[in-house]
C-alpha cells in the first residue's frame, strides 16, 4: 500500500516536471518570437544605382524587379545578371499645356505613374500600366499589355480604364495598384487640383469656386461622387481587355451620379495601395497639403495619413482632414468664412459637382501626423513630409523564402515617408486598431523611398526616388533588406596605402575596420595573385606589409573566417612597375571652387612622371598634355546631374580595358581611330554615346555579338567574357576620347569666363588636365586626369554635401525645395571649399518666406574642419534686405585662404520651437574675384 502511494507520488511529480519542461519550453519559444530581433542582423543590399525618375515596381517569383521611370521607361532589374535592361519605353507627357496647346512648364507631376503584374502573371505575361499619354485630349490611362522575353508587345496593350487629367497645372495622380485574393485590382488617383498659394502656410483647402478657376477646386473631383480622380477604385480585369464591377463598391452600379468603380472617395493623393492577406483590408499612404498653423475660419494645419479601410469610405478630403479635422465653407470672393463642414454629413454645393451633393459620412485616418511635433503621434517627428505607405507582414504570404523576417513583425505594417526617409512598423489589434509604432532600422539612410514592398525571398524591397523634384537623381536606386536569423559573415574591410607605381612596390596591407557581430574569433588570410592566377604571397596577420619586386597587374584579396567557417572576403587591385603620372593645376591665386561669368583666370599646368621626367625638366613635351577648359551643362533631367561624370578614369580601368580589349581579339577588327573589319572605337564612342543607353546596349552587342549596324560584317559573341570584364571594356570604349589627344590649350594662358546666359547656375566650368605615359617594358602607358569642377557660388540648398537635423519641404508648385533647422546644431556641410578670398556667406530663402524682418530664435556660426572647428564667422539668423532683389542672413567671414569641409551651424537662441522661422533655399558664397 505505502509501496503504491509511493510509486503514484513518483508519477504525478514525474508528470509534473514533463509539463512543466514543456511549459516553459513553449514559452521559451513564444518570447524567442516576440523578442525584437537585433538591428545588425539585417544587411542593405544595393541592387541598381543612378536610375532615372523611379515611380512603382513589383517583383517577379524569379527575382527580377520590374520598375517604371516616370517619363516612360519601363525597366527590369535581373539579379541574374546584376543589370538593368529596358524593356519598353513609352511617350508619355509630362509638361503643363493651357487650353490651345501651348507649354506652361516643361516638366510636372504626369508621366509614368504605376505598374503592377497580373495574379497570374507566370502563365499570361500581362502587366498593368498607369501612366499619362503623350496625346494632349488625353487622360490618364490603365493599359494592360503582355510581355515576354526582353520587351513588352505594344500592340498588345488594352486600355481598360480613363481617368480624366487636366494638364493646366500641378498636381497629384496618386498611381498606386494592388491586387487583393479575389482577382480585383485596386488604383489610386490624385484629385488632379492645384494649390492656392495662401495654402503654403494657413488651414486652406482647394475649395475656389469662382469662375474659371475649377482647377483649385477638389470638390469637382475629391468630393465628386461622379468622378474617377481623388479615389481609389476596385475593379476586376477581364480576359478581354474590359473590366467588370464587383459587388461591395461605395455605390452600387445604376446609383444616379456616381460611379461604381470607386472603392474609396474624399482622398487627396493616395499611395502605395496594400492588402493584408489575413484580413482583406485595405491600407495606404495619404500625402496631405501645405499649411503650417490651424485657422479659425479657415481650416487645420497640414496632416499626412496612414489609413486603412475595411470597407468603403469617405475618406473625407478636401472638407476633412486627419481625425475628421474640419475646413470651414470659405468664399474665395468675399474672403468669407462659413460654418465647420460636418463629418457625419457632408455635403457638396460646388457649381463643379456633377454628382451627388450628400456625401456618405466621413471617417477618420488611422495615423496623422503634421509638419510640426505631433502629441497625437511623435514618433514621425516634425518637418516636410510625403506619406508613403507599404505592405504588412504576413508570413504566410512566402512559400519557402530564403529569409523570412521574423515572427516579431507578423501583422505588422511598414510604412516609409518619401521626404523623412524613414521606415516605420506600427502595431495594431485584432480590429486594426492603433496599439503602437517604432523606427525600424534608425540608421538606415533611405533618399526618397517611393515604394516599399516584400519579395517572394522574404525580403523587404525599397525603390529611392532621391533627394530632387522632377528629376532624375544621382542618389534613385533599387534596394533590398535582408535578415539573417543565424551566423552573421565577418564584415571585411581591406585597403592598402598604394594601388599602383614602380617597382619594387611597397605596399602596406590593413584589415582595419574588420569585426564580427557575433563576436567570433576571426582567423586572417591574405593572398596575392599575378594576372594569371599564380598565388605569389600568403600570410595570416590582420595586417602586413607586402613588396612587389617584379610589374604586372596583381590581385590582393582578404580572406576573414570567424569560428564557425563562415567567410566573407574583400578583393583588391594592384598594378607594380609604372608610377601613375602627378598633374597639378594651378590657378595663380583664384579661387579653386567658384566661378562666376566675367571672370579671368591666370593658370597653368605641371606634370610628373617618375619614369618620363617632368614638363619643367623639358623631358615631357607641352605637345603631349591635354588642356581644356569649357563650360559643362548639367540638365536638371540628367540623370548624371553630380560632378562624377567629370571624374578621371582610374589609371587601373584604363589598363585593364586595353588588355582586355588585346585579349580578346578586338584589335583584329578595330583600332582606336582606324576601322578595320569593323568601325573604329571613336566611330563606336560616338555612335552609342548619343543614346542614353549606351553602356547596356554595348554590353549587349559584346556579350550576344550583333550584326547590321555597321555594314555586312557580323562582330561574334564573346559569352566567355564575365559582367565585370564586358563592363570595364564599355567604359574603356565609351571613354575613350579621354585617351587621345585633342586640340588643346596652352599649358599656361589665361582664361576669359564665357558662360551661356542663364546657364550659369546650371552647370560646371571644368578645366581639365591630362597626360598618358610611355609605359614601361611590362606595363602598358597609365592615364592621369586632374580636374577643377567651378560651380556657380550661388548653391540650391539639395545640392549641398550633407545636411544634419533639417527639414527639407519641397516647394512643388516652383521646383524648389527649403530646409529648416529642426534641432538645435543642426547643420549644412559642403565639402572641399576653397575660401581663397571668400569673405561672406549669404543664407537666402525663398519668395515665399514670411516675416523677412522678424527675429527667428535662431543664431549661425559658420566652422571648418568639424561640428566643433575653428568658427570662422557667426551672425543672428535674421532676415535682412541684402540689396533690392532678395533678403538673406549674412555672415560676414575671417579671411581663411586655404581649403575646408565648411559647416554651417543653426543654434537656438529663444524657446521658440517653430522651426519654420529659418526656411533657407540657397546658400552664396560672395568671393572677390582675383583679376589677373
Amino acid at each position: 500500500m505505502n509501496k503504491n502511494i509511493f510509486y503514484n507520488i513518483y508519477l504525478n511529480f514525474k508528470l509534473f516536471l514533463i509539463v512543466s519542461i514543456l511549459i516553459l519550453f513553449s514559452c521559451s519559444r513564444e518570447t524567442e518570437q516576440i523578442v525584437k530581433p537585433d538591428e545588425s542582423r539585417f544587411t542593405k543590399v544595393v541592387l541598381a544605382e543612378h536610375l532615372g525618375e523611379v515611380m512603382q515596381f513589383d517583383v517577379l517569383e524569379d527575382g527580377r524587379v520590374i520598375f517604371v521611370e516616370r517619363r516612360g521607361k519601363v525597366r527590369v532589374y535581373d539579379p541574374r545578371m546584376n543589370e538593368v535592361q529596358t524593356i519598353a519605353d513609352i511617350p508619355v507627357s509630362i509638361g503643363y499645356y493651357d487650353e490651345e496647346g501651348n507649354e506652361l512648364a516643361s516638366t510636372g507631376e504626369d508621366g509614368m505613374q504605376g505598374v503592377i503584374l497580373d495574379p497570374d502573371f507566370e502563365t499570361n505575361n500581362w502587366i498593368y500600366l498607369f501612366y499619362s499619354p503623350e496625346e494632349l485630349n488625353s487622360g490618364t490611362i490603365l493599359a494592360r499589355y503582355e510581355w515576354t522575353g526582353g520587351s513588352i508587345n505594344m500592340k498588345s496593350e488594352k486600355i481598360l480604364l480613363e481617368v480624366p487629367n487636366q494638364r493646366q497645372s500641378c498636381c497629384h495622380l496618386g498611381g498606386g495598384m494592388v491586387f487583393d485574393a479575389d482577382g480585383n485590382l485596386y488604383l489610386s488617383t490624385g484629385d488632379n487640383t492645384s494649390n492656392d498659394t495662401r495654402m503654403t502656410t494657413a488651414g486652406f483647402a482647394p475649395l475656389d469656386e469662382r469662375p474659371g478657376r475649377h482647377i483649385y477646386d477638389s470638390q469637382r473631383t475629391s468630393g465628386n461622387t461622379n468622378d474617377l480622380r481623388g479615389k481609389i477604385l476596385r475593379i476586376r480585369p477581364e480576359a478581354d481587355g474590359t473590366y467588370s464591377i464587383p459587388e461591395g463598391n461605395l455605390f452600387d452600379p445604376g446609383t444616379p451620379n456616381t460611379r461604381p468603380e470607386i472603392y474609396t472617395m474624399g482622398n487627396r493623393n493616395p499611395w502605395r495601395l496594400s492588402i493584408d492577406s489575413k484580413t482583406g483590408w485595405l491600407y495606404w499612404g495619404e500625402v496631405g497639403p501645405h499649411g503650417t498653423i490651424d485657422s479659425v475660419g479657415l481650416g487645420p494645419k497640414s496632416y499626412d495619413e496612414f489609413n486603412r479601410a475595411k470597407e468603403p469610405e469617405n475618406s473625407g478630403w478636401p472638407y476633412f482632414i486627419a481625425d475628421n479635422k474640419a475646413y470651414y465653407e470659405y468664399d474665395y470672393e468675399t474672403g468669407e468664412s462659413g460654418d465647420p463642414f460636418n463629418p457625419e454629413n457632408p455635403v457638396n454645393n460646388s457649381p463643379n459637382n456633377t454628382g451627388l451633393t450628400e456625401l456618405p459620412p466621413a471617417k477618420p485616418a488611422l495615423i496623422w501626423y503634421p509638419q510640426t511635433s505631433s502629441v497625437d503621434f511623435p514618433i514621425p517627428g516634425s518637418g516636410s513630409n510625403s506619406a508613403v505607405g507599404g505592405p504588412i507582414y504576413r508570413r504566410s504570404d512566402f512559400t519557402n523564402p530564403d529569409r523570412p523576417f521574423p515572427a516579431y513583425y507578423e501583422g505588422k505594417w511598414f510604412v516609409t515617408d518619401w521626404v523623412r526617409g524613414w521606415i516605420l512598423v506600427i502595431s495594431m489589434d485584432e480590429e486594426g486598431n492603433y496599439i503602437s509604432m517604432e523606427h525600424f532600422l534608425p540608421d538606415l539612410e533611405l533618399s526618397g523611398p517611393i515604394d516599399m514592398k516584400f519579395g517572394p525571398d522574404g525580403d523587404l524591397y525599397v525603390l529611392e526616388y532621391g533627394r530632387g523634384v522632377y528629376r532624375p537623381n544621382e542618389d534613385a536606386r533599387l534596394i533590398r533588406i535582408e535578415y539573417n536569423d543565424g551566423n552573421r559573415a565577418p564584415v571585411v574591410n581591406a585597403s592598402t596605402d598604394r594601388s599602383a607605381g614602380a617597382v619594387p612596390l611597397e605596399i602596406n596591407l590593413s584589415s582595419e575596420g574588420t569585426f564580427d557581430y557575433d563576436g567570433d574569433r576571426l582567423s586572417y588570410e591574405w593572398r596575392v595573385d599575378d594576372e594569371h592566377g599564380n598565388e605569389i604571397y600568403k600570410s595570416n596577420d590582420p595586417n602586413d606589409n607586402l613588396v612587389l619586386e617584379n610589374p604586372g597587374i596583381f590581385q590582393i584579396r582578404l580572406r576573414v573566417s570567424d569560428s564557425h567557417e563562415t567567410v566573407n572576403s574583400d578583393p583588391i587591385t594592384v598594378i607594380a612597375g609604372n608610377e601613375p603620372p602627378e598633374i597639378t593645376i594651378d590657378l595663380h591665386g583664384s579661387n579653386r571652387s567658384f566661378i562666376t561669368p566675367g571672370d579671368r583666370i591666370n593658370y597653368s599646368v605641371d606634370v610628373y612622371d617618375k619614369e618620363d621626367g617632368s614638363l619643367r625638366e623639358g623631358t615631357i613635351n607641352p605637345s603631349e598634355v591635354a588642356v581644356s577648359a569649357e563650360f559643362t551643362p548639367i540638365s536638371e533631367t540628367d540623370e548624371l546631374n553630380t560632378l562624377y561624370e567629370f571624374e578621371a578614369l582610374i589609371p587601373t580601368e584604363t589598363i585593364f580595358g586595353r588588355k582586355l580589349i588585346t585579349d580578346s581579339g578586338c584589335e583584329t577588327c578595330h583600332r582606336i581611330n582606324e576601322a578595320l573589319a569593323g568601325p573604329s572605337f571613336i566611330e563606336i564612342a560616338e555612335y552609342h554615346n548619343s543614346n542614353e543607353d549606351a553602356s547596356e546596349q554595348l554590353s549587349n552587342s559584346i556579350i550576344s555579338g550583333s550584326s547590321g549596324i555597321w555594314g555586312n560584317v557580323a562582330m561574334p559573341p564573346h559569352p566567355s567574357l564575365s559582367e565585370s570584364e564586358v563592363q570595364t571594356i564599355v567604359n574603356y570604349i565609351l571613354n575613350i576620347d579621354k585617351q587621345i589627344q585633342h586640340d588643346s590649350l596652352p599649358i599656361e594662358g589665361e582664361l576669359a569666363i564665357n558662360i551661356p546666359e542663364g546657364m550659369d547656375n546650371k552647370g560646371f566650368y571644368v578645366i581639365r588636365a591630362s597626360y598618358t605615359d610611355r609605359g614601361t617594358q611590362f606595363i602598358e602607358p597609365l592615364t592621369s586626369v586632374e580636374v577643377l569642377a567651378l560651380r556657380n557660388p550661388n548653391i540650391f540648398i539639395l545640392d549641398v554635401d550633407e545636411m544634419e537635423g533639417m527639414e527639407i519641404q519641397h516647394q512643388i508648385m516652383t521646383l524648389r525645395s527649403t530646409v529648416s533647422p529642426n534641432i538645435s546644431g543642426a547643420y549644412l556641410k559642403l565639402n572641399n571649399i576653397d575660401l581663397t578670398n571668400v569673405y561672406e556667406i549669404q543664407l537666402i530663402p525663398t519668395s515665399f518666406q514670411d516675416d523677412l524682418d522678424n527675429e527667428t530664435g535662431w543664431s549661425v556660426e559658420v566652422r571648418i574642419g568639424s561640428e566643433d572647428g575653428e568658427i570662422i564667422g557667426n551672425s543672428p539668423a535674421n532676415f535682412t534686405q541684402v540689396n533690392d532683389e532678395y533678403f538673406a542672413i549674412d555672415i560676414k567671414l575671417d579671411s581663411m585662404n586655404r581649403v575646408n569641409d565648411v559647416y554651417i551651424i543653426f543654434k537656438k537662441t529663444t524657446e521658440n520651437n517653430d522651426y519654420s522661422t529659418v526656411n533657407i533655399n540657397r546658400v552664396k558664397f560672395i568671393y572677390n574675384t582675383n583679376i589677373n
